[in-house]
């Protein structure tokens, strides 16, 4: 299946901080976060807690840890606390097939955080949280 490095979410604790080091130490560009909009501040996220450093959504989210993410979005895993890594794939749902036939679990978000892309988040066997996206036409 062919795949590509989408984002890397990194928990933040001081935004201020995190923001002068990756914009001004590292000179990287500060993107602009395409969202849902106004849902997705109703999921407490918003410039305060949220940097993105790349173009639409992909390169490095910097996220301060929101414990109760996964109660206001209603998703069985939290992916705003101890940061994942996103893998673009180019087709999500042989992926969830997959993932069904295998027995392992899963939380679908649909297109909870970005318009057009469908998310899911698994564990690794290791423990780290993977999201699984795909660009949806």
């Amino acid at each position: 299946m062919k795949w590509n490095l989408h984002h890397v979410n990194l928990n933040v604790f001081d935004m201020d901080a995190t923001r002068s080091f990756y914009l001004d130490a590292l000179q990287l560009e500060q993107g602009k976060a395409h969202t849902i909009g106004t849902s997705f501040g109703d999921m407490g996220v918003d410039d305060s807690n949220l940097l993105c450093v790349g173009e639409e959504n992909a390169g490095i989210h910097l996220l301060k840890p929101l414990a109760d993410f996964a109660k206001r979005t209603g998703l069985a895993i939290n992916p705003a606390v101890g940061g994942h890594t996103a893998i673009q794939v180019e087709d999500i749902r042989e992926v969830i097939r997959r993932l069904d036939e295998a027995k392992i679990f899963y939380s679908y978000a649909r297109d909870h955080a970005m318009p057009g892309i469908h998310q899911l988040y698994v564990y690794d066997p290791s423990g780290n949280l993977i999201e699984i996206n795909q660009a949806m036409s």
